[in-house]
């Protein structure tokens, strides 16, 4: 867990990258979110209009903007992280209007994000509503990055 003091040096390595690669992505700095990771894949559901998977850094790039740019207003509510040597799990509230249809949304959101050897692979982002996300995406279209 974050919070327990007996958490390895590894754990606590693990969730500063993914401190440090939210911090990124709440200001869309896209290029510098990418730079946590030392693999590159984000397993989005297929279902979403940007939906995954993304793998290697230009697959990952395209994946992060064609996300940020869906959304207006998109904000992150983390409620807690749990940290160790293979992952950190977020557990959080995702907020944000859809830029199609200018709907206000507000569902549960995690993100598993996976390491091997200290290293930051991979990405799996799980939403508490993929219906309502479609409903306030209706019409996106990814650009063409």
């Amino acid at each position: 867990m974050s919070n327990d003091v007996a958490m390895s040096e590894q754990a606590r390595a693990n969730l500063a990258k993914v401190n440090r690669a939210y911090a990124a992505i709440a200001t869309n700095d896209v290029e510098n979110f990418v730079k946590e990771f030392d693999e590159y894949a984000i397993l989005s559901p297929e279902c979403l209009p940007y939906g995954g998977p993304f793998e290697g850094k230009e697959g990952l790039i395209r994946g992060m903007y064609a996300t940020v740019d869906a959304w207006d207003d998109r904000s992150m509510e983390i409620e807690t992280m749990l940290a160790n040597d293979e992952m950190v799990v977020a557990v959080a509230t995702f907020i944000g209007t859809g830029k199609p249809t200018g709907m206000h949304v507000r569902f549960p959101f995690h993100a598993v994000w996976r390491f091997r050897d200290g290293k930051l692979v991979s990405l799996q982002p799980i939403y508490g509503d993929t219906a309502l996300v479609l409903e306030a995406l209706k019409g996106y279209v990814p650009p063409k990055r």
